[in-house]
């Protein structure tokens, strides 16, 4: 069982017994167990029951049984039963005092060193920071649209930046061991024969990376080739600060004498982050 906030100091006990022995002049005995009222002990004097209540014959709370007249002397001839399970004075409370299986609303603050299974319904409200080594928790998601440009190409041969580029701030990189950045779009190549471009990921900051590089066109007859791309990388070396990524594209894997032109940004698409 899981306990939120600190574990409670005792447990709900068992039945048992205990013997006193009385003096004559002694009212007051101290109890191995803690209750809530009289009705919690059946109390014996020299083997004759006796009557819980105040102005009867004893009463009871916490530790203390209290006597109205004094026990006469003898040895264990104060005989006292705990009826069925006497309640601690220290329950499973939440530590406002609100019991857990009554708990509604919302958690504030930080809940640490707690281990289990919540069950029922969980409201949070405000920001969720989410922590620790398990690779399955997503603790950052962001996405962004790409608006299309059936105009926007290029001719080059080398790696060049297109508007399909989205920025994980420090704060939620720290948050992670690695990031999976997916960009799905469509794109155009010109030319009639063996045209194709190449598109890849690179990380421009706060360092450099480049990423597997993805091929797109065609060697089949044409005046052009359009394609639906989708590229996705996992980059699982993050360092500090913002993290940019960006779509790079380039003709013909560098060899002019194939594809005319390539367009960056075709259609409209759409960018996305998950933190893991």
């Amino acid at each position: 069982m899981a306990y939120i906030g600190p574990p409670p100091s005792q447990k709900l006990a068992t039945p048992t017994s205990q013997y006193f022995s009385g003096n004559g002049s002694a009212t007051a005995f101290t109890l191995n167990r803690p209750v809530n009222v009289a009705e919690d002990l059946n109390v014996y004097v020299n083997n004759v029951a006796q009557q819980p209540g105040s102005g009867k014959s004893y009463t009871a709370t916490g530790t203390t049984l209290t006597f109205d007249a004094a026990p006469d002397a003898g040895t264990n001839n104060v005989y006292v039963v705990y009826r069925g399970l006497a309640e601690p004075t220290t329950r499973l409370e939440h530590p406002s005092g609100q019991p857990l299986a009554a708990t509604t609303g919302t958690f504030s603050g930080a809940v640490s060193g707690t281990t289990g299974t919540f069950s029922g319904n969980v409201s949070i409200g405000g920001n969720l920071s989410v922590t620790g080594t398990d690779p399955s928790i997503i603790k950052h998601m962001q996405f962004a649209t790409i608006s299309g440009d059936t105009g926007a190409s290029t001719t080059s041969t080398s790696y060049v930046a297109t508007p399909v580029t989205i920025t994980v701030a420090a704060a939620d990189v720290a948050k992670c061991t690695r990031l999976v950045i997916s960009h799905t779009g469509s794109t155009r190549t010109d030319k009639n024969s063996h045209a194709f471009q190449e598109r890849q990921f690179q990380r421009t900051a706060p360092s450099a990376v480049t990423f597997q590089n993805y091929f797109l066109g065609t060697v089949a007859g044409g005046s052009e080739s359009l394609n639906n791309c989708t590229m996705t990388i996992v980059d699982a070396s993050l360092g500090t600060g913002d993290h940019t990524y960006t779509v790079y594209v380039r003709k013909a894997s560098g060899n002019s004498s194939y594809a005319a032109n390539v367009y960056t940004h075709y259609t409209a698409s759409t960018i996305v982050v998950w933190g893991f």
